[in-house]
This record gives C-alpha cells, structure tokens and sequence, in this order.
C-alpha cells in the first residue's frame, strides 16, 4: 500500500509521456502534409478580394515556430501602367511567427526586402494599425528607385510608419492610408540624368545629401511634408504638400516650398547659372515656392523675404 502513490505517479508519467509523443507526431504529421500551396493562393484571392491588392505567393511552409514562404511578390498594378515595370517590389525569407499572436496580441511579418529587414506589425483583434520598420535599405538596389525621370538615387535609407486605416483599407471603404511616415537617409546621393531635356547642358553631375530625416503625414489624398531637413550639397528644408490624383497619379498637384543654401562646390558647378538664380536669394538662402504637377511643374517663384 506505501508503493502505492508512487507506483500511480509512475503511470502518469508514462501517460504523459506518451500523451506528448502522439501530439508531436500529429504535429509533425499535419506539418508534412500541410497545405502550403492552398493556403497561399487563399491568402492571394482575400487580398484581392477585400483590399484590392495583387500579390503573388510561393507555397508556405509550417515550421515549428512560424509560418514561412521563400518570397511574396507585389506585381505592377494597373494604375500604374506608367512605370516600366512588371514587378513593384519582392520580399525574400518571409516569416511569420506564432509567439508574438500570444505574447503581444500582434500578427507580425518579417522579411527580407532587397536585403533590408522588414517588419510589419498588426494589432489584434480590430486589425486596424499596421506599423511598419523597415532598416537600412540601399536604394541603389531598389528597381523602382532607378525609374526616377531626373536621376538614379543611391543612399540608405530607415523607415517607421503607422497606418489607422486598415480596416477601411481592407473593406475598400477607402483606397489611400492615414498615418505618419518617418525616417532617415544617409549617404544619400542622386546622379543625374543629363539625357533629361530640362537637365541637358548642367555641369552638375551628382548631388550628395549626407544626411536627410523627414516626417510626413497622410491623409489619403494629401501627403503633408511637416519636415523634411538635409544638409550637404543642400542645406535647408522643404515643407508643403501633395495632393494626389487617383485616376493618374502624374496630375497629382504639388505645392511646396524649398528653403535650402548651396554648398560652394554646388555654386562653383552651376557657373553662370548660379547668377541667374540670385533672384530667388533671401539672406543666406534660396526660398523658393514649387506648384504644378508631376506632369507638369509650373516656373518656380521666390516666397516673400521675412
């Protein structure tokens, strides 16, 4: 009778044990034949269904920790026929992890976007913030980046931004995000393209930007620059909006104001032209109002001297 406690515990080990073993193995079961591929395409057709947006999925993968997929690709949409490209953007080595759903009601993606790490972060249960990061992109190697009309950017650039939006979004009750976007650039340095008709005959060949931090908020179609500061070959800031156009995103209205002094190197570049652009001179800087659109840029005019 004394063994017999102990004799009880043994069992319910061994049931445990054994309880453990048949959960491992139908875990790893179902993680063999886990439906990767259907998943996938059901994730494309809910994001065209409910937000519009064209992805292309390679097959998930169930690990013990997380659910993956080799790549996710955003194909060109159509409003964007103007851009020659086929293919937006790409995210490689994408993640999603199963502890931070537990830990910090969050659904989280991380990926690997041109070699920079992504991350996107939405809360539960209303799904309605999405907080992304994204760290240290080399805009050299972003396609996008080199369909610039005026020059080929190169820099490394930071982001963080939160859109409010998501469930409108999702539900298509409205198309453009709310939210803030801030960051940096470093290193950042545009060569110019000197084949453009209105850059043809410049001295200048490049522009180089050591640093450049912003923040921008968006309202849907107003994109609002609160701040936007540099310094290098310019230094200075630049303030002002943009109202975008839906239907042709190249009739978007531009309305901002350029407050920047030239480096000496940039003035000695310009040559004559540096003469020429006295009449925008305030003090120490070129004040300068920008109207127009992507289309077409009305001449500048300089803002009032205070």
């Amino acid at each position: 009778m004394q063994r017999l406690p102990l004799l009880i515990l043994k069992v319910l080990l061994v049931f445990i044990a054994v309880l453990v073993l048949l959960v491992v193995a139908l875990l790893a079961g179902f993680r063999q034949q886990f439906p990767g591929e259907a998943v996938a395409n059901y994730i494309e057709s809910q994001a065209r269904r409910q937000a519009g947006l064209q992805l292309e999925i390679e097959p998930l993968q169930l690990e013990w920790t997380h659910l993956s997929t080799p790549s996710v690709t955003f194909p060109r949409p159509p409003q964007l026929w103007m851009l020659p490209l086929e293919t937006l953007a790409q995210l490689d080595q994408v993640t999603l992890p199963f502890l931070p759903i537990l830990q910090f009601q969050q659904f989280w993606v991380q990926a690997q976007l041109y070699q920079s790490d992504l991350k996107l972060a939405v809360d539960l249960p209303g799904m309605n913030t999405l907080n992304i990061s994204l760290d240290e992109l080399m805009l050299q190697q972003v396609p996008l980046a080199n369909t610039f009309p005026f020059g080929f950017p190169a820099g490394v650039l930071s982001l963080d931004s939160e859109i409010k939006n998501l469930t409108q979004l999702r539900r298509r009750q409205q198309s453009l995000p709310i939210g803030t976007l801030q960051g940096s650039m470093t290193d950042f340095r545009f060569r110019l393209n000197q084949e453009h008709p209105l850059l043809n005959g410049l001295s200048i060949t490049e522009l180089n930007l050591p640093e450049v931090s912003y923040v921008i908020s968006m309202q849907q179609q107003l994109i609002e620059i609160s701040q936007l500061t540099m310094n290098g070959d310019l230094e200075g800031s630049v303030t002002g909006n943009i109202r975008l156009n839906e239907r042709n995103l190249l009739e978007s209205r531009i309305d901002l104001d350029l407050k920047v002094r030239l480096s000496q190197k940039l003035q000695d570049q310009l040559g004559p032209l540096a003469m020429m652009l006295q009449g925008f001179r305030c003090g120490d800087f070129f004040d300068v109002k920008i109207r127009g659109t992507f289309r077409q840029i009305s001449p500048p005019f300089r803002n009032r001297c205070t």
